[in-house]
């Protein structure tokens, strides 16, 4: 048995789901990291007002991602970046909405993705509490 995926994690630029303004991706083959990836993005047109919260968190700015790739360029590239594998999440709840909240905003389709979140699992397997 393979253990192939691509671990994806957003950070957004405030509490707007779709304010995607960097990305992180991990490929994974039988079960080894083979090549890591990610970079700053543009937020789609309307989503680019950072938070102040969420730069404490992240430490990234307006002005960092100002010549960043803009979110279309940046989720086509996701998308051939992960190709068929399954997309593994910490809180796929955030990253997956993330994701088509951003594609929404910036009215392109939502990307066809399988996806996994791995703090569900974690709190079946290990029966954690919230």
């Amino acid at each position: 048995m393979s253990l192939d995926f691509t671990a994806i994690d957003f950070e957004t630029a405030s509490g707007r789901p779709g304010s995607a303004c960097s990305v992180g991706l991990v490929r994974v083959r039988d079960g080894q990291v083979v090549h890591k990836s990610g970079g700053l993005i543009r937020p789609p047109a309307g989503l680019g007002e950072f938070a102040e919260w969420n730069t404490s968190v992240h430490g990234i700015t307006a002005e960092m991602v100002a010549t960043a790739p803009a979110w279309r360029k940046a989720a086509a590239w996701i998308v051939q970046y992960a190709g068929p594998d399954t997309l593994i999440c910490h809180n796929a709840n955030f990253n997956i909405g993330v994701l088509r909240h951003a594609c929404t905003a910036d009215d392109i389709p939502w990307p066809r993705v399988d996806f996994l979140c791995m703090m569900i699992l974690a709190r079946r397997a290990l029966r954690l509490p919230s």
